[in-house]
């Protein structure tokens, strides 16, 4: 089983002087570098309130999803991006279930970058890996609970570099 490295090495910074055109080219060679190694639910918790279920006229899915842990081992060329995805669903203000999934998405053939160029990598690529496979689960949980909501939306990714 994969993990994510347990603490991150000390990473030499990157030159102050580091221009937006050489990080900009520094991440584009992170990302013809990089293979996807796994993607790994690491934690899901679902739960309904059936009474406000019940009496709900209307259900109204909010969703949202963060990078909420990193790891970068220069040396090994491996890099841990967990991403938290979250909906509430909700009637009115009454919250009637969530949904919130960890997913881990692990990296390799990155040695020999900067931790920042690669801090932009994951924010930028481990959200748009993990959420069909986060919008494929809800949708499994949504079935099996009888909660009828509309399959979550194909989202868009504008990457920051």
């Amino acid at each position: 089983m994969a993990s994510a490295p347990e603490t991150p090495k000390t990473l030499t910074s990157p030159p102050a002087e580091l221009s937006a055109e050489e990080r900009r080219n520094r991440y584009n060679r992170a990302v013809r570098q990089s293979r996807l190694v796994a993607i790994l639910l690491s934690d899901l918790k679902f739960n309904i309130d059936r009474e406000k279920q019940a009496a709900a006229d209307r259900l109204q899915p909010r969703y949202s999803g963060a990078l909420v842990n990193f790891a970068y081992d220069d040396e090994t060329g491996v890099c841990a991006a967990g991403v938290q995805w979250t909906v509430d669903v909700l009637s009115g203000r009454k919250k009637v279930a969530r949904c919130k999934a960890t997913y881990d998405v692990i990296y390799d053939g990155l040695d020999n970058f900067e931790e920042e160029v690669i801090r932009i990598f994951a924010d930028n690529t481990a959200q748009a890996t993990s959420y069909s496979y986060f919008r494929s689960l809800f949708a499994t949980l949504d079935w099996a609970s009888e909660l009828r909501l509309p399959p979550l939306p194909a989202i868009k990714f504008v990457p920051k570099v």
